[in-house]
């Protein structure tokens, strides 16, 4: 069972790298397909002359390479409109443009939130058809001393509506996946507003914050808002502050998929927060430094939460080793491994200076959309899971409540009976309780509609059949239970199986057994449920069979503490308080016979043999009663002293049957004083007749004594 999850894990993780590729290829194969438009169309970045004479491309210039303060210069072409712009992107450079020696633009940043520096800015300087052939000139400087960013990205000579189009388009895949992220968070927020999800709800408003601030985040970070908007130092802003707090809620989502859940690991994540904030704080606005040269400082911080994060899922683990529970981080560790990769990647890229194009997170965005995707499966993975277990703990209050409503358990088996079928959608739903002669007695049965009643339907009365019930046996030792989720699948496995389920017309069933101390009391079974149900009730079928065993023991118990409140344990008639419940209900019942017995010698057996000798003569005399008036008509009312009544059309018939069992007694070699009266006129009182009867029978006790030493014995 551990093998097949691995397999299905490494499969997913296959799927998800595959799918992570061909995402990035889009990304790329969008962003040169643009790029190669642009070069058939409108690319004005070759050719650019600088001081010394050097021609080379425009977005090749940077203050590394050319040094602080570049001069370059160019024609343009010939033929321009009033609709064509010199479109461009800068990367934290000032500069100054100027047209045959006229000023015609410049672009000078002074302090912001962040420093000197402003990232990136498009720019549109408007042409005109004098232009045509005039000399452009790029005087640019560095932001910041020492700025390896600083360039003039690619420029273009074209309508800036369509500059913007065309750009746009190029990096749509990366911002709507972005986006994507953002709205994905924000319904996460609102389900937890609106949706149940009791344990998860944490979970869940953690997580749908984490995409909200990631989303914008990797959406301000591809330049789209700067190219549709303009707005260059409020992007700025929004993206530092983002890069002190996307990695919070990521650690506090750590921290709630863990089992362990120290609290201390959290205090440490948001003082780990708290120490990088207040740093750069301190150190931009009391000391002056650029937001760009703390930039070791948010490394230190990013390393600081991996290692507490790493810390604790390492003791998670250990926890739950302890607890035999599994961690449930697998795919928490995968999203960070993934994330942490591509981080490293685009760091990397950006730390040693290298172009690539707009925005920095081309591999960081399939990290972050790879790490969202498998804690929305994990997310949803463990929502399931709880609403099974609410629905399971649902169902088991709901039993219980069948259980201890009523003091009946044999109407609480019903009750739970027509429950499961109801919530289950099951056609039929029965009990087999074991005979232990072989055979199974169907003694309980529930039906969805009112076909019970119909004559052609097949008999489930009794379960004899050897090899059905050798091969279901087999099944539910080896399994605990039978699942039969298409009838048709057991052609080929169980033959015997198969054609008695189809004898039967059932199409689906699940069956779990009934045990109690180590022994099968019997079956309980569930026909023709739903398929999308069958494997629910699969799950459920060992706390159903576990709450109808202990009902029906119950009934037992309560069927024997009846039996030995109205029945005589040694003689199985009844005794004296079934007596009276006898006459109460049959009192008024005329004519009848009424006869008393009383054992003779009783004393002397005992005392001669045994009480077991004795024992053997009470159960004579009570055998012989009830052979002749039947079991319900027969009661020990005292140690050797029995009453009988018959109900007969005359006295004739009842004077018969006190004969025969006079024979009786003589057959068995016993002895027994016997008094009985024939009542047939209602006048008379039952009293009077038990008093006549009491009166005969010790006037032929008196007699069988007469002449013996101890008439006792």
């Amino acid at each position: 069972m551990k093998s097949g999850h691995n397999k299905t894990y490494v499969a997913k993780i296959v799927a998800g790298s595959i799918l992570a590729f061909l995402y990035a290829v889009a990304m790329l194969f969008s962003g040169n397909a643009v790029e190669k438009k642009r070069q058939q169309t409108s690319d004005f970045s070759e050719g650019w002359r600088l001081e010394s004479g050097q021609t080379v491309r425009a977005d090749l210039i940077d203050s590394v390479t050319y040094g602080d303060h570049v001069r370059f210069s160019k024609h343009l072409p010939e033929g321009l409109t009033f609709k064509n712009s010199l479109c461009f992107v800068s990367f934290n450079s000032n500069f100054d443009l100027y047209i045959d020696g006229e000023p015609a633009y410049s672009y000078h940043t002074g302090e912001n939130f962040t420093g000197r520096g402003y990232g990136m800015a498009y720019h549109f300087v408007d042409l005109a058809p004098a232009y045509s052939g005039a000399e452009v000139i790029f005087e640019m400087e560095p932001v910041l001393e020492n700025e390896k960013g600083c360039r003039i990205g690619m420029i273009s000579v074209e309508d800036s509506r369509i500059y913007q189009k065309r750009t746009s388009r190029g990096h749509r895949i990366e911002f709507m996946t972005s986006i994507g992220i953002m709205v994905v968070g924000m319904i996460l927020l609102l389900l937890c507003v609106f949706v149940s999800m009791e344990q998860n709800r944490k979970t869940a408003a953690v997580l749908g914050l984490s995409m909200v601030i990631n989303g914008l985040w990797l959406a301000n970070d591809t330049g789209m808002f700067r190219l549709l908007t303009g707005e260059v130092m409020f992007c700025r802003r929004l993206d530092h502050v983002m890069m002190h707090l996307w990695l919070i809620p990521m650690m506090v989502l750590a921290y709630l998929i863990t089992k362990e859940r120290n609290r201390l690991y959290l205090r440490l994540i948001y003082a780990a927060a708290c120490v990088d904030i207040a740093a750069f704080l301190i150190l931009r606005f009391i000391f002056g430094i650029d937001m760009v040269k703390l930039t070791p400082i948010m490394l230190a911080y990013y390393v600081a939460e991996a290692v507490i994060c790493c810390v604790m899922l390492i003791n998670n683990r250990r926890f739950c080793d302890r607890m035999q529970a599994e961690t449930g981080t697998k795919l928490l560790v995968t999203g960070f491994i993934v994330l942490g990769g591509t981080l490293i990647v685009d760091s990397g890229i950006y730390l040693s200076g290298v172009r690539n194009g707009m925005g920095r997170g081309v591999c960081s965005r399939i990290g972050f959309l790879a790490f969202f995707v498998l804690m929305l499966i994990s997310l949803i993975r463990s929502w399931s899971k709880e609403r099974e277990v609410m629905r399971r703990n649902r169902f088991v209050n709901q039993m219980l409540q069948y259980a201890i409503t009523t003091n009946d358990p044999d109407l609480s088996v019903r009750m739970i009976m027509e429950y499961v079928g109801t919530e289950f959608g099951a056609d039929h739903v029965y009990i087999y309780e074991n005979r232990h002669d072989g055979s199974f007695h169907n003694t309980y049965e529930w039906f969805r509609d009112e076909h019970s009643y119909n004559p052609d339907l097949p008999d489930y009365s009794d379960l004899s059949d050897e090899k059905v019930l050798s091969d279901a046996s087999a099944i539910l030792d080896k399994e605990h239970r039978l699942v039969v989720e298409d009838v048709n699948g057991l052609k080929e496995k169980d033959q015997v199986l198969y054609e008695y389920l189809k004898s039967l017309n059932v199409k689906r069933m699940v069956v779990g057994p009934l045990e109690y101390g180590g022994e099968l009391v019997g079956l309980f079974g569930i026909d023709d449920m739903p398929a999308e149900r069958c494997l629910e009730i699969a799950d459920l079928i060992r706390l159903i069979s576990y709450f109808v065993t202990q009902l029906l023991v119950q009934r037992n118990e309560k069927r024997n503490l009846v039996r030995y409140s109205y029945f005589d344990s040694l003689t199985g008639t009844r005794n004296r308080r079934g007596l009276e419940d006898f006459e109460r209900t049959c009192g008024r019942i005329y004519p009848f016979g009424y006869l008393m017995c009383d054992i003779n010698g009783l004393k002397n057996e005992n005392d001669s043999h045994g009480h077991e000798a004795g024992d053997l003569m009470i159960m004579d005399i009570a055998a012989g009663l009830s052979e002749v008036f039947g079991d319900g008509n027969v009661f020990r009312i005292g140690g050797d002293e029995f009453v009988a009544y018959s109900f007969d059309p005359d006295e004739q018939t009842f004077e018969s049957k006190v004969k025969r069992v006079r024979e009786l007694f003589d057959e068995k070699k016993r002895s027994a004083s016997i008094g009985y009266v024939f009542a047939k006129d209602p006048s008379v009182s039952r009293e009077e007749v038990k008093e006549e009867a009491d009166a005969l029978m010790y006037a032929e006790k008196e007699r069988y004594y007469s002449g013996r030493r101890d008439r006792r014995r």
